[in-house]
């Protein structure tokens, strides 16, 4: 999402016999949030690999109710890099998919070997060759007719210094253009990986987008549950700004703040 602010897109899409969702969730953010409040941070990788993204799973719980979505509704989830495992904790969290009917996860760029899904959880996930993220958990991802591991061999414009980051592989861009590529593939089981993304998202309709800025609170007043792990104390919590009603996510960052609680 290119931002340094917590952020997560809620999308309601409205079209066809039923409303469905759409989560997005960013990879790691550095700076532009007071050190320790942004959950998307390098300790909320801890929170992701080692805890099962415990605190941040049910803030992402509490805005899609703040957002509109009713128990039962259809979503799909999309994350990079860190936020494709916490996507896909979603898909093997009991309470989360008690409320909600979580159809398919796309993953970009995260290294998601050790996690399975519950059964008829459908996944896509993108790494691409060049890139050592996906790979640092030392797993392969499982290969199932649920869940297709797409491996983008293309050749790579080698960035500045400055800019180098975690290499060319994992730059974000770079897997935009792979998934372009996949939803264009004749690939039978991409074909039926994408087919099952859109049967939860459908075609054509309409779409509103709502952004929560989700915060790692410095301290829990007393008697709310709080984070798991290296941040125990600090409970994470969804702010959300007004939504958008052109698709488009809402430019503003004067998000409000909304009081919500987390289950821990």
């Amino acid at each position: 999402m290119g931002r340094t602010s917590g952020d997560i897109e809620v999308i309601r899409v409205d079209g066809g016999s039923a409303r469905a969702w759409v989560v997005i969730i960013p990879g790691t953010q550095l700076g532009g949030l007071p050190e320790g409040t942004n959950p998307f941070d390098t300790a909320g990788i801890a929170e992701a690999l080692g805890y099962d993204s415990e605190a941040t799973n049910a803030a992402i719980r509490q805005a899609l109710r703040e957002a509109g979505a009713e128990a039962g509704e259809q979503l799909a989830v999309v994350g990079y890099s860190q936020g494709g495992i916490h996507a896909m904790n979603l898909s093997r969290d009991k309470a989360f998919l008690a409320e909600f009917d979580l159809r398919f996860v796309l993953t970009a760029g995260s290294p998601v070997g050790g996690i399975t899904p519950e059964p008829g959880i459908g996944s896509l996930h993108l790494e691409h060759r060049h890139d050592w993220v996906p790979g640092a958990d030392g797993l392969a991802n499982a290969d199932t007719r649920d869940r297709v591991t797409v491996t983008l061999t293309n050749d790579l414009a080698m960035p500045p210094p400055q800019d180098f980051g975690l290499g060319p592989g994992h730059r974000l861009e770079n897997y935009a253009a792979g998934a372009e590529a996949v939803s264009a593939s004749k690939d039978p089981s991409l074909q039926a990986s994408t087919a099952a993304l859109a049967a939860v998202v459908g075609a054509g309709g309409t779409t509103t987008v709502t952004r929560f800025s989700l915060r790692r609170e410095a301290l829990a007043p007393q008697g709310v549950p709080t984070a798991p792990g290296p941040d125990r104390g600090k409970p994470v919590t969804p702010s959300a700004g007004p939504p958008a009603r052109d698709a488009r996510p809402d430019p503003r960052p004067d998000a409000r703040p909304v009081p919500l609680g987390v289950p821990g």
